[in-house]
This record gives structure tokens, C-alpha cells and sequence, in this order.
């Protein structure tokens, strides 16, 4: 099985409140849509929809990412944060689905132990 790196938003704003709620998240933004459920064309049209004004090339790059976290990264899959403050990679589990949330400039979470 794959590690995934997940970047806990620029800089690592988001390191910290990670490890301490045992999440990792994504900022895109689909109006609550619940994205473990849509496959990749659904989310191409949900994107496009929200965000009209994008080049191909970000609309590929946003899409690809969402997708991955979505449906790619698997329970039991490892993932790797880095935490610049502290120079310190964290290692973790996924331990749960794909959920909207509105935690700390997240809008999806996964839960990971």
C-alpha cells in the first residue's frame, strides 16, 4: 500500500488542530456535496459549476486532487504530514470516510489515528 502526503495548508496552518483532532482535510470547496459518492465527471461538473472562471489546467489539478482524497485514499491507507513549526513529519492511518465539515478553513475531512 502507497503513503499519501497531505499538506496541512500553506506554511502548515493546519498541523497542528490535525493532531489534535486526528483529521486531515481539504479546502476545496463543493458546496457540502458528498464527494466519496460522485465519481471523477461529477466532480469535474461540480467544480466548473462553482468555480466558472478556471483554466483547464487548475479545473485538472483540483479535480485530481479532490478525487484522490476522496476515493483513492482508502481506510488503512498511511499518509505523511509535514509540520514546519516543528520540523517534524507525522505519520498516521486513515481511519474513516470522506465527510463535509467546516472545521479550521476545511470543507471534506478524514478522520486518522
Amino acid at each position: 500500500m502507497m503513503a499519501w502526503m497531505i499538506r496541512a495548508g500553506r506554511g502548515g496552518v493546519y498541523a497542528q488542530s490535525w493532531l489534535e483532532t486526528g483529521t486531515i482535510g481539504t479546502g476545496w470547496d463543493f458546496v457540502g456535496a458528498d464527494l466519496a459518492r460522485m465519481p471523477k465527471g461529477r466532480i469535474r461538473e461540480a467544480y466548473v459549476a462553482t468555480h466558472p472562471g478556471e483554466s483547464k489546467g487548475k479545473v485538472s489539478a483540483a479535480v485530481s486532487q479532490v478525487y484522490k482524497f476522496a476515493h483513492d485514499m482508502a481506510e488503512g491507507s498511511t499518509v505523511v504530514m509535514y509540520d514546519p513549526e516543528t520540523r517534524l513529519y507525522h505519520l498516521g492511518t486513515v481511519a474513516g470516510p470522506c465527510t463535509p465539515t467546516t472545521q479550521d478553513g476545511a470543507t471534506y475531512v478524514r478522520t486518522v489515528s
